[in-house]
């Protein structure tokens, strides 16, 4: 699964790419060396991974439309790059934060949704996980059904941005 998506720090926009190998993720910014991380586990807003033979854990949060990041002391905000005026519409995936078990899906295709409402639920390690909808929109496509094993990262849900 390779996945491209450019993000804004600091004023400046970069062009990050995530390519999935097995249970690892091979991540470059900017074109630059990718560096290998293999996730170790994670809730909604917490993920702990390795890189470079070390351990790291981040608490990730969300609002306004900006991402914010905290690791080792340090905080980081992130936003997405907006989408060029010709672009009519922008696709979101709802994610699977680790791999689990969908026992539960609230929409079908064609439903509105709104910012926030909660769209499947995902248990994984004993812990259910809710998966919101990140804007106001159109369930475009289910891709699984209740029961099914879903891996990380993989869209369970996708929507058309309502905008």
């Amino acid at each position: 699964m390779k996945m491209e998506c450019r993000f804004v720090y600091l004023g400046k926009s970069y062009k990050v790419n995530v390519d999935r190998q097995g249970h690892l993720y091979l991540v470059s910014i900017e074109n630059n060396k990718p560096l290998t991380v293999e996730l170790l586990g994670s809730t909604p807003n917490c993920f702990s991974f390795t890189t470079d033979g070390k351990m790291i854990t981040t608490y990730i949060t969300q609002e306004d439309g900006k991402t914010y990041v905290f690791v080792d002391g340090k905080s980081f905000v992130f936003e997405l790059e907006k989408a060029k005026s010709t672009q009519r519409t922008v696709s979101t995936q709802i994610v699977s934060p680790m791999p689990g078990t969908l026992v539960k899906l609230l929409v079908a295709q064609g439903d509105k949704v709104e910012a926030g409402q909660t769209l499947a639920i995902v248990e994984a390690m004993k812990m259910e996980n809710e998966l919101k909808a990140s804007v106001d929109g159109v369930v475009k496509r289910v891709n699984f059904a209740e029961g099914a094993q879903v891996d990380t990262l993989q869209p369970i849900v996708e929507l058309e941005d309502g905008n």
